[in-house]
C-alpha cells in the first residue's frame, strides 16, 4: 500500500474530545465521504498547503492522489472530526478523503487502497458517501464510488505482511484559536415577486431614508459559515415552485456559492415554507446572499430568517 505521510496537520478541525460540544453527538466513524478538489490541474502538494497554511475554515482526514505518483497525506485523525462535509453528522461521523478531481485509474487505485486501509483499521463494514449526500454539491465530481468500492473490497484478499497501526490524534495547531458563534434571524416582510425574476432578499427599510437593505448572512466577517435559511409566503401553488439560490458578492460582482440551486414547492392552498442550506469560507470583505425566483406570479414571501454559524477566529 502507498505509504501515509502523517507529517502535516490541517489548521482547522475539531479535536474528538469537543465533538460533543460543537456537533452534538459523540464522534464516531460509520461510514467515509469521497470528495474531489473540485479544479482540474490543482496539484495535490497545492491542496495540502491550503488546507495547512491556508484560511483553516475547511479540511479533511486524508488527500490522495495517483498522479505523477502515488501519494497519501493524513492531514486530519480519523479520531478526531475534520470540517469537510458540511454537514454537522457527516464531520461528526464519517471520515473524508479529498481526491484528484481527474480520476484517472491511478487516483482510483490509490483511493482505493485508502479505503481499504481506512476499512481494516476502523470498520469493516463502512459504506461509501459522495460529498453531495451530505450537501448539496457537485462533489466528487466524476468519481464513481460503487467502483471504488470493487476496486477496495478486491484488495481485502490480500495479505498485509506488515500490519499498520491506526493513527494517533494530533494535536491541534493553535489551541482554542477557533470559536464557534451562532445567531439567529428572523425577518417578517411582505415581498412581492415577479415570475421569473431572481430577487435578493432584503430588509425592508424606512421610506425616504433607505428603501431598503440587502439581507448579508456574513455576520462575522471572516470565517467558515454554515447557514440554515427558512422561507414561507403565500400565492405559491401545486406545481409551482420557487428557486433559492446562495451567493457570495465580493467588490460588487455576485457569483454563485458553488451549491446547487434548491426549489420550494407550493401546495393546495396556496402557502408555502422550505429551507436552503449554504456552506461556504468568506473573506472578511465578501458578504452572502439569498435570491428567490418564483415560477409564478403574485407570490409573496411573508417570512424569512435563518439560523446562521460561523466559526472564526
Amino acid at each position: 500500500m502507498t505509504v501515509i505521510d502523517e507529517s502535516l496537520t490541517a489548521r482547522g478541525f475539531t479535536p474528538a474530545h469537543s465533538v460533543p460540544l460543537v456537533y452534538g453527538m459523540q464522534r464516531q466513524i460509520l461510514g467515509i465521504t469521497i470528495h474531489w478538489w473540485g479544479v482540474y490541474g490543482q496539484t495535490h502538494s497545492g491542496v495540502n498547503n491550503f488546507f495547512v497554511n491556508g484560511p483553516g475554515s475547511t479540511s479533511c482526514h486524508f488527500v490522495a492522489s495517483g498522479v505523477p505518483y502515488p501519494r497519501i497525506n493524513c492531514l486530519v485523525s480519523p479520531l478526531d472530526a475534520a470540517w469537510h462535509a458540511g454537514n454537522a453528522r457527516g464531520n461528526a461521523t464519517t471520515i473524508g478523503i479529498e481526491c484528484r478531481p481527474e480520476a484517472t485509474e491511478a487516483d482510483y487505485k490509490v483511493v482505493a487502497e485508502l479505503v481499504r486501509w481506512i476499512r481494516d483499521n476502523y470498520g469493516a463494514n463502512l459504506p461509501l458517501y459522495p460529498h453531495r449526500y451530505w450537501q448539496a454539491t457537485q462533489c466528487p465530481g466524476n468519481y464513481d464510488l460503487a467502483k471504488i468500492d470493487r476496486m477496495a473490497e478486491a484488495l481485502k484478499a490480500k495479505p498485509n505482511p506488515v500490519p499498520v497501526p491506526p493513527l494517533k490524534p494530533k494535536p491541534p495547531v493553535a489551541k482554542d484559536d477557533m470559536k464557534l458563534t451562532h445567531e439567529r434571524m428572523v425577518h417578517p416582510v411582505k415581498l412581492t415577486l415577479d415570475k421569473g425574476k431572481s430577487t435578493r432578499l432584503y430588509i425592508p427599510g424606512v421610506a425616504g431614508k433607505r428603501a431598503a437593505v440587502t439581507w448579508n448572512l456574513a455576520v462575522e466577517g471572516l470565517a467558515y459559515y454554515d447557514c440554515d435559511v427558512f422561507i414561507q409566503g403565500e400565492g405559491l401553488f401545486d406545481g409551482q415552485s420557487i428557486v433559492v439560490q446562495g451567493f457570495v458578492v465580493t467588490k460588487g460582482n455576485a457569483v454563485g456559492s458553488g451549491y446547487f440551486p434548491q426549489e420550494i414547492h407550493g401546495s393546495a392552498d396556496g402557502k408555502f415554507h422550505g429551507t436552503f442550506r449554504l456552506k461556504t469560507p468568506l473573506l472578511s470583505t465578501a458578504r452572502l446572499e439569498v435570491a428567490v425566483t418564483p415560477t409564478a406570479p403574485d407570490v409573496v414571501v411573508t417570512n424569512f430568517g435563518a439560523d446562521v454559524f460561523a466559526f472564526h477566529a
